[in-house]
């Protein structure tokens, strides 16, 4: 997939996010005025229409369609009319069902998401491992070897963000370097990766692709990558972006 395609999926998705909800209180309040002829149970079920097209877009436009949704049902068509009070259990049993048919087809449609993409990095990884293997035992370039080699990790890589930033300002968890466990399970909020040298005066944080949530990595190639970063951040320049330990 190439960069014009993502970024047009990337900006169809802002767009759902803002669509989706103020297409749900249009709706609800155009048809207020004829809540004699619609019943609230067909507004209703044409605001589940609205919620269940944006969740299949974006998951966040889903959630974000759903409570706009539930709330202009209840402010528009439920008595009292105008008040987010309700005084007919039936009408309650329609906010309620209206909001949390957004909310679970948006998990569906992030599980799916995710999932679509766990299954593309791990075959893009095999078929790229799979390379390397076969040419191993041939001559070639020490650099070309080691390009292979990070190909390898790259498809992991791809379902997380990463940045610099300087040391001891995100407040973020830090990997540790040493552990009994493999994997890495990163959090939507991301993790602090540290590097090698504790002087340095940035920090690696990564953070999982929108969408995908909570993530598992494996902790062999987030150090790799880490490490790789140092050295190449080292050379670029001179050793000189390192602070002093500081003293109490």
């Amino acid at each position: 997939m190439d960069r014009s395609t993502t970024s047009s999926k990337g900006q169809f998705a802002v767009l759902a996010v803002v669509v989706g909800p103020f297409a749900a209180i249009a709706f609800a309040a155009a048809t207020a005025t004829a809540s004699d002829d619609m019943s609230v149970a067909n507004v209703a079920l044409v605001l589940a229409m609205i919620t269940v097209a944006a969740a299949l877009t974006q998951w966040s436009a889903g959630v974000l369609t759903s409570i706009a949704a539930a709330l202009s049902l209840n402010y528009f068509h439920t008595e009292p009319v105008h008040s987010l009070r309700m005084s007919d259990g039936t009408d309650v049993l329609a906010v309620v069902l209206l909001g949390l048919l957004g909310v679970g087809v948006s998990a569906a449609t992030a599980l799916r998401v995710r999932r679509s993409v766990v299954r593309r990095h791990e075959a893009g990884a095999a078929s790229v491992a799979s390379r390397l293997s076969s040419s191993l035992h041939a001559p070639q370039s020490a650099v070309e070897l080691w390009h292979g080699a990070i190909d390898v990790a790259t498809p992991q890589l791809a379902m997380v963000d990463a940045r610099l930033e300087r040391n001891g300002t995100s407040g973020l968890p830090v990997v540790a370097r040493s552990s009994e466990q493999d994997v890495i399970v990163l959090t939507e909020a991301g993790a602090v990766v540290p590097f090698r040298n504790p002087r340095h005066a940035d920090q690696l944080v990564l953070i999982p692709r929108q969408g995908l949530g909570p993530i598992t990595l494996d902790r062999r190639i987030v150090f790799a990558f880490a490490d790789e970063l140092e050295l190449a951040l080292e050379g670029r320049l001179g050793r000189t972006d390192f602070s002093p330990l500081r003293t109490r």
